[in-house]
């Protein structure tokens, strides 16, 4: 936004714009992925929100807690 001679930038997603969700979505992907690819094979995540499931005394879940 530029008011006057100055000119100001949002550092975070502003709420309520129609696109966070879309934008949000695709990091919690990526993050989803990324942990994944470490060996966590059951991560799922629902808006912001994420969920590890695993065997009982493997050490999985705490290992991102």
């Amino acid at each position: 936004m530029k008011w006057g001679s100055n000119v100001y930038v949002d550092k975070v997603l502003p709420f309520g714009l129609r696109s966070v969700p879309i934008i949000f979505s695709a990091v919690a992907d990526a993050l989803q992925w990324i942990i994944q690819s470490t060996g966590v094979e059951h991560l799922y995540h629902y808006l912001d929100d994420f969920i590890t499931l695993s065997n009982p005394g493997s050490g999985v879940c705490v290992k991102f807690a």
